[in-house]
């Protein structure tokens, strides 16, 4: 999409992409929630086949990694899911789960 205010082009996506990522965001989250309340991560694999348990090991790595003390520090839970976008976009300019740092803006209405 190219801005009429500044006339660069923006790529933009959907909240429930992560970016550079080929796991939903539902699952992400998931397996994630599923982590920090002490259940087996890898059941998401028996609902989403695409996923299987390396994909699981990868997720739980970045949110240990990069996600998991961000989100301690300002006490922003993982779940409802939209407030979760909308919290990690505004205090860390970052899609939840996303470890490529790149400036992201969120957009709530159209532009």
């Amino acid at each position: 999409m190219k801005c009429s205010e500044c006339g660069t082009t923006h790529a933009l996506l959907l909240s429930s992409l992560v970016p550079y990522s080929q796991i939903p965001l539902t699952d992400q989250q998931k397996i994630c929630r599923d982590f920090e309340e002490g259940k087996n991560s890898s059941l998401v694999c028996e609902v989403n086949p695409s996923v299987d348990e390396n994909n699981v090991k990868s997720v739980l790595r970045n949110y240990r990694q990069h996600w998991r003390e961000k989100l301690r520090s300002l006490r922003i839970p993982l779940s409802p899911l939209n407030d979760l976008i909308r919290s990690c976009f505004s205090n860390y300019s970052s899609h939840f789960m996303q470890i490529h740092q790149r400036a992201n803006q969120l957009f709530l209405y159209t532009t």
